[in-house]
């Protein structure tokens, strides 16, 4: 093969390569935020509703008031969102609107908490979004239905046991 085409195809490869590489992260996300996921002992843990662009501590989103919020255990659906207190969270860019809570775990397992949030206007797309999303916590080390659907609209059933998936 000649210098030429050789180098050619290396330009070309070292372009399509450029444009594959993954961009930072411009995504906003609904979040259930709880400082742990794995608890050895009953505890009352402090749970955050937010939306926002946590990947850059960008910029914040006002979050309307729930739908749903709930938490199950063992399949048994405790509601939750008659116990949200209305908050501003601050971010590194701007304040909004947000919501917070508690919750006492006490038996041992997956407790699973699930957001349904308001629907919002994506003007980029030209459609209302509405970003469900679900949080796992689990006491004890203890398994205890992580792997199963809770009954929402649309939701992702895990494969790998959520709180088993830590840094280090």
């Amino acid at each position: 093969m000649k210098i030429g085409k050789i180098l050619k195809i290396a330009v070309v490869a070292a372009g399509v390569a450029g444009a594959l590489l993954p961009m930072g992260a411009q995504a906003h996300f609904q979040l259930i935020y709880t400082p742990t996921v794995n608890l050895q002992k009953p505890a009352d843990i402090p749970i955050l509703l937010l939306f926002w662009h946590p990947f850059e501590n960008g910029h914040a989103m006002d979050m309307g008031k729930p739908e749903q919020f709930f938490v199950t255990y063992k399949s048994k659906k405790t509601e939750l969102l008659d116990k949200l207190t209305p908050v501003t969270f601050k971010g590194a860019e701007n304040s909004a609107a947000a919501f917070e809570t508690k919750y006492q775990l006490k038996g041992l397992g997956d407790y699973i908490f699930a957001l349904v949030p308001a629907p919002y206007w994506e003007s980029t797309e030209e459609h209302f979004i509405q970003q469900i999303t679900k949080a796992y916590v689990n006491l004890g080390e203890t398994p205890s239905g992580w792997d199963e659907p809770i009954g929402l609209p649309t939701e992702i059933v895990p494969l790998v046991k959520p709180t088993a998936v830590v840094s280090g």
